[in-house]
Order: structure tokens, then sequence, then C-alpha cells
């Protein structure tokens, strides 16, 4: 399973085999996407695997799911974070008109969440770098996370995030 399949799999009960032979197993969170460490949360506590000791992963069983606003609530993730509609869609405003000024090619409608960049990489809501995925092209993904984090680097240091 490649990194991109794996994103779309986010709040899945997944196994992680290390090089090893050990195996560890919870829900997935997130994957760095240049280290290749995942983080998993196994009902009571979030861990962190290692991407140099990931032998390989697998999704046991796809109906075995929890929702990531619930994962994050009982990790005490963000709960005084969590963005008002009006600031998701102000930063989808600022990354479009960012890109826009960058020549870079998307599409995007009023009705539709989502971003099109590049033709193949969506941005979904919150629009961060972590919630960009693709159709097999990790190369471009990473590009626009990168894209991503160099508005946010700008935002911060404008004011303007």
């Amino acid at each position: 399973m490649n990194d991109l399949a794996l994103s779309n799999h986010v709040g899945q009960w997944i196994t992680v085999t290390l090089k090893s032979g050990k195996t560890q197993q919870g829900y997935f969170y997130t994957m760095d996407p240049d280290t290749k460490s995942m983080i998993l949360y196994n009902p009571p506590s979030a861990f962190v695997v290692l991407g140099h000791a990931i032998d390989h992963y697998q999704v046991d069983d796809p109906t075995r799911t929890m929702d990531i606003v619930a994962m994050e609530k009982a990790l005490g993730c963000q709960a005084d974070r969590v963005p008002t509609p009006q600031k998701v869609n102000e930063r989808k405003q600022g990354l479009i008109s960012y890109m826009e000024k960058r020549r870079i090619p998307i599409t995007y409608s009023t009705d539709d969440p989502m971003i099109m960049v590049l033709g193949c990489a969506r941005v979904a809501p919150p629009y961060v770098s972590t919630s960009v995925t693709g159709d097999g092209n990790v190369i471009l993904v990473k590009r626009v996370r990168d894209l991503i984090a160099g508005y946010d680097n700008l935002s911060n240091r404008d004011g303007t995030a």
C-alpha cells in the first residue's frame, strides 16, 4: 500500500509490522511524508511508529473505523483550535489567492470544499498540508504540501493566518 492510499484510511484500524517482526496496531491518524513515521491511536493513547522501523502495514478491517474528530477529542487535540466555518472559508480563499498569484493551476468552486491543484492533488478543509491527497503522484502531493507550508510561513510572518 503506498502513502497516498494510506492517507485515504485515516481512522481505520491498521496493523504495522516492524522490521523486527513485532506488530503494532491502532487507528491510523497520520503519516509524516518525509520520514514515513506514523501516528496510531489505540485507546487510551496515541503513539509514534518510526518510519525506518516499518516493514509493511495493512488495513485489517475497513469497517472498523474511528472518526478523526472523535479521535482528536479523546486525545485532547486541538480542543481550543477548532476553526469556525468562517475561518475555514477565509483560509480557503487565502490559499486560492496565494496559488493564483504564483500561477499554480487550480480549480475550485464555492459549492465544493475541495481545491484541485495541478489537476490531480486535492486539498480538503481545513486546508492544511496534511489534508492533501492525490491519485498516485507522491512527488506532486509533496509539492502541494510544500506550497501550503510556504503559505503558512508567509501568513505567519504577515500575521494573516
